[in-house]
């Protein structure tokens, strides 16, 4: 999967599905690719390493003081950073419905983007 956001517009592709999404984020995006309505925004949380401050959740350092996990244990959501190698790293996202690993490979938080720098055309066919 392919998923670009930027403000409250974002756009994903899935070629093993030929499938493609271009429009308003909303929890109700996410439950169309993993049967349930995750927030988006938890994203930025996991992309940023930053602890999740909203309600139920509870967060929890390694002993680098690096964030190890965050839980929702009413919302049965958990998410951890299993490995961490220079600017790579690993991040588990799992609930009763589904798990899902994001893998990061190079990270920059400032660089030369441009307006098509968040955003994903729909491929041809």
């Amino acid at each position: 999967i392919s998923m670009a956001q930027t403000g409250k517009k974002m756009s994903y592709v899935v070629p093993q599905r030929k499938a493609y999404y271009s429009g308003a984020v909303s929890n109700q995006v996410f439950s169309e690719l993993i049967s349930y309505p995750l927030d988006s925004s938890l994203l930025i949380n996991v992309l940023f390493e930053q602890p999740i401050t909203k309600k139920g959740w509870a967060c929890k350092n390694d002993e680098k003081n690096q964030l190890l996990e965050c839980e929702n244990k009413s919302q049965g959501l958990k998410i951890e950073w299993t490995q961490r190698r220079g600017v790579e790293k690993t991040v588990e996202i799992s609930h009763a419905t589904f798990e899902m690993q994001l893998q990061f490979h190079a990270f920059k938080q400032k660089s030369d983007f441009n307006e098509k720098t968040f955003q994903i055309d729909q491929p041809k066919g």
